[in-house]
């Protein structure tokens, strides 16, 4: 896990390696320990490889998010459809991504889904490009920061 303090005051916590349902549990449990008073975002991809208990394991994501106290989750593929269900059903702000570069493009739109001041938690099986997501949140804010 790598956690960064970057231009324009944003926390972001970079786990996108991996996921499963433990590490998603530990990724959360760090995002409200480093948070802080700040608003937390998380921006999660679908979890591959779990075989029957997919479903059950992105529900439980969705929960984990709202007992995290995230402000906005941002989900990508379709798989993590389940956690942007139960997230929003526990009073969560959702955003549904078809795919990483979907997430990507609404990352850097002018009127993008991060604020100054977030802490945000990047997390997601390899195979599902979460991390290219960090790599790019993380090289974006650091030219944001460099002007």
């Amino acid at each position: 896990m790598d956690v960064t303090r970057l231009g324009r005051d944003v926390l972001l916590i970079d786990d996108a390696y991996n996921a499963n349902i433990d590490s998603m549990t530990a990724a959360f449990d760090s995002l409200s320990a480093l948070a802080g008073n700040r608003r937390r975002v998380a921006i999660i991809s679908e979890m591959l490889e779990l075989g029957a208990a997919s479903v059950a394991d992105h529900v439980r994501t969705g929960e984990l998010a709202a007992q995290a106290g995230v402000g906005l989750l941002i989900t990508v593929g379709g798989g993590a459809g389940p956690a942007a269900a139960s997230a929003r059903a526990a009073g969560v702000t959702v955003l549904e991504m078809p795919d990483a570069d979907a997430a990507r493009a609404a990352l850097d739109a002018p009127d993008g889904p991060l604020r100054d001041g977030d802490a945000v938690l990047v997390k997601g099986s390899n195979g599902s490009g979460a991390w290219r997501l960090a790599d790019h949140l993380r090289d974006s804010l650091k030219e944001m920061h460099a002007q």
